[in-house]
């Protein structure tokens, strides 16, 4: 089956602006591209009263197709997060309300940058659960996860540290919920054998990881990264 999918870069434009035009083709080698306007927008080939009128445009043509995949998912990028190679200490924090927690590994808030294993990553994990995810850019990765599943359709609190004089790391997730309802609080910690490399070279991504995959399903609400690393007390 043969498919072309488009769109622009911007839902209007007046006179003498540029729109760009991103072309995917499934199975197709070309297309073709022309400027139209619409005199009836009903396509419905039953009512049979589409109409358009072709108008004269210098792009009006033939183009190679390829195909080029996208994303679903919507997800925060902060290109230049540089900051973030000078901490030592860290928090990174967020409220969290996740949809379906049981559907895989998902990106909270993250740094993460698979090819040199550095940077950071708050995820929620393959068993549901929060976890903390670091790298030391050398391919030395270290992982700590609360173990315990995210309650679906809940708001939690999540919150993973790492305190450079202790090289101690850890994550935690609070449950905000009826006191009816059984709880999905819990907290994990560890120490780390190496120095972390947060200067990974990857944007900050908010609800995916950097490739922009693994989107998280759910609400994320007041994401924060602070430089020390907080207390139980403090981050709650």
């Amino acid at each position: 089956m043969k498919k072309i999918v488009g769109y622009s870069n911007a839902w209007s434009v007046t006179p003498g602006n540029t729109l760009s035009i991103m072309v995917s083709t499934y199975g197709a080698d070309h297309y073709r591209a022309d400027l139209v306007r619409i005199i009836c927008g009903d396509d419905d080939p039953d009512h049979g009263i589409y109409r358009e009128e072709e108008i004269a445009a210098p792009f009006n043509g033939v183009y190679p197709g390829r195909e080029q995949p996208t994303a679903v998912g919507s997800y925060v990028i902060v290109p230049d997060a540089s900051a973030i190679a000078a901490c030592a200490s860290f928090t990174v924090q967020a409220w969290v309300f996740p949809t379906t927690p049981d559907k895989g590994v998902q990106g909270l808030i993250a740094t993460w940058y698979d090819e040199t294993s550095s940077g950071f990553a708050l995820l929620i994990d393959e068993t549901g659960a929060v976890a903390m995810r670091i790298g030391d850019g050398r391919g030395g990765v270290a992982k700590i996860s609360t173990g315990k599943p995210l309650a679906a359709r809940r708001w939690h609190l999540v919150a993973a540290t790492y305190d450079a004089a202790t090289r101690e790391l850890s994550v935690s997730q609070d449950f905000i919920g009826s006191q009816l309802e059984a709880s999905s609080s819990a907290h994990a910690t560890g120490k780390i054998a190496f120095e972390p490399a947060l200067a990974s070279g990857a944007p900050l991504v908010m609800a995916a990881l950097a490739d922009a995959s693994h989107h998280f399903n759910g609400k994320i609400d007041r994401p924060r990264l602070i430089g020390r690393a907080l207390s139980r007390a403090e981050s709650g």
